[in-house]
């Protein structure tokens, strides 16, 4: 019997080791535009400077670098994932942001919320887990699910508590890193229009604009 449960174990093993469960491979990851050549296109990145503040954006308009910091496919979705670095000599609020495109008939586009950019993202364990009822007699089907559960937690961190997504509200004093994320009628790689920044520093609000030309 013992004989019999090792080699199930040893074929679930060397199936995974094949067929692989959910992974994550974007944990962490994300990019530098104080460097610009490690950029997919350096001429992409736009810089405002004021208040004291150094502020860039980078589009994400193509699907290496989608995979690359997501692991996903964004493009293929019509998400424009839009990379934020804020640099501050002091707190302010991120009051707004807002993606204005040009021929959507003047459509604004709030940035989508953690939870929309996590249902994007996140892994779906029913391919898995039924690949592993079919193969291995329900066996591998609740480890296919529970690995599927534990690489969805690490995403959820990576977006929320890694802060991989800029979020609305006090940005600190230093270094910010972070994406906003558009659900947009077009494609990535073909959308022109302006990101508009909101934020509010010693009681006056400031608008600050970048061109997203790909």
């Amino acid at each position: 019997m013992k004989r019999a449960m090792l080699n199930v174990f040893m074929v679930l093993a060397a199936m995974m080791s094949l067929v692989g469960c959910a992974t994550y491979g974007a944990n962490g990851i994300m990019p530098d535009l104080s460097a610009p050549e490690s950029l997919k296109d350096k001429a992409k990145m736009s810089t405002k400077l004021s208040i004291g503040a150094a502020m860039s954006a980078y589009p994400i308009i193509t699907e290496d670098e989608s995979k690359k910091f997501f692991d996903e496919d964004l493009i293929e979705k019509k998400i424009l994932a839009i990379a934020m670095e804020i640099r501050l000599n002091e707190p302010v609020n991120l009051v707004a942001a807002a993606l204005n495109l040009e021929g959507a008939e003047g459509t604004t586009f709030s940035p989508m919320t953690s939870d929309e950019v996590y249902s994007v993202v996140k892994r779906s364990w029913i391919g898995r887990s039924a690949f592993w009822m079919v193969f291995v007699y329900y066996v591998g089907a609740p480890i296919s699910a529970y690995a599927t559960s534990k690489t969805n937690d690490k995403i959820q961190q990576d977006l929320v508590k890694n802060k991989k997504l800029l979020t609305l509200g006090k940005v600190d004093k230093g270094l910010t890193r972070g994406f906003l994320c558009f659900r947009i009628p077009v494609s990535p790689e073909k959308a022109k229009g302006k990101l508009k920044l909101i934020i509010q520093n010693d009681g006056k609000l400031l608008d600050y604009n970048f061109d997203i030309n790909p």
